[in-house]
């Protein structure tokens, strides 16, 4: 994908000593880097400071996962380090992802091409913003605490 879009890709994260995961890797990870021909590098377990500087660095974060998360972290840190997401239309990512603002959700892998060229459209200040407003850790506590205080005061009225 990265090769048909012209673009260098940057894989990150740490590649788990699970069988099946080492298995995938080297059978369907490993020959694509290798004939990307270095336009494809693998940065294994990035410290925090690798993995901002990467995330500022990179013009959007593909999320081509196929599995239904609840959230994406990771897609939460790159739109805090201002950088576009594309994701694949799955889990919880287009509630992340405001589309066609901080990226864009996409149902295919050919779509998730043509949208790398379209991330110029993205205003890095739009998903800083989106980040700031709705991934907050600060914001999220004092509204669990506020959650987990009416749910208190609920249930001492409930018992009386």
């Amino acid at each position: 994908m990265a090769q048909q879009a012209n673009a260098k890709l940057i894989l990150a994260g740490k590649l788990y000593p699970f069988s099946y995961h080492q298995q995938y890797c080297q059978r369907e990870v490993a020959p694509r880097m290798q004939r990307a021909n270095g336009r494809a590098i693998f940065v294994e377990s990035p410290s925090l400071g690798k993995k901002v500087g990467l995330l500022r660095k990179a013009r959007a974060l593909l999320v081509p996962s196929l599995a239904d998360e609840t959230s994406s972290l990771v897609a939460m840190e790159a739109m805090a380090c201002g950088t576009p997401v594309i994701a694949l239309r799955r889990g919880a990512l287009p509630q992340i992802v405001a589309d066609g603002v901080t990226g864009f959700v996409v149902d295919s892998p050919e779509e998730m091409r043509d949208a790398i060229s379209r991330v110029k459209e993205i205003d890095p200040r739009d998903c800083r913003n989106r980040a700031e407003h709705y991934f907050d850790g600060s914001r999220m506590c004092d509204e669990y605490e506020e959650l987990y205080q009416r749910v208190v005061i609920e249930a001492a009225r409930s018992a009386a």
